[in-house]
């Protein structure tokens, strides 16, 4: 399996663990390339900065850095809009690439394994 680049939207306590989660459980399958939060305050955006990641305070400007290169958006906001706004910025962008999860699919799931397996099986329908 080809390494998937994740985008995170919210470090709050959900997105600090599912950060936490994923990079220690599938290290070799997915790498954190960017991250979004509005506080920028946060004092987890210094521990991930430090690791490389990159750092936004809107999601405009993260999608248009990133783009296509991004396979999964985690949305761990529970803010409708914000899904929409992803959605409408790929959409414009003309990106049928990349995957939107949100929180509400998150939690859907009995486990991570489940997610991951959904997402990849998203990733590959939205490639084809």
């Amino acid at each position: 399996m080809n390494k998937k680049n994740i985008l995170i939207i919210g470090l709050g306590r959900v997105g600090q663990r599912f950060y936490c989660n994923y990079t220690w459980q599938y290290n070799g399958d997915f790498e954190v390339v960017g991250v979004i939060d509005e506080n920028q305050d946060n004092p987890f955006i210094e521990n991930l900065v430090d690791k490389g990641i990159v750092f936004f305070s809107n999601i405009d400007k993260a999608l248009e850095q990133l783009g296509s290169n991004v396979d999964i958006v985690m949305d761990t906001t529970y803010c409708q809009n914000v899904i929409q706004k992803v959605h409408k910025i790929l959409q414009e962008a003309g990106n049928k690439h990349t995957v939107v999860v949100s929180m509400i699919d998150y939690l859907q799931y009995k486990d991570e394994e489940q997610l991951i397996s959904s997402v990849l099986r998203q990733n590959i329908l939205a490639a084809s």
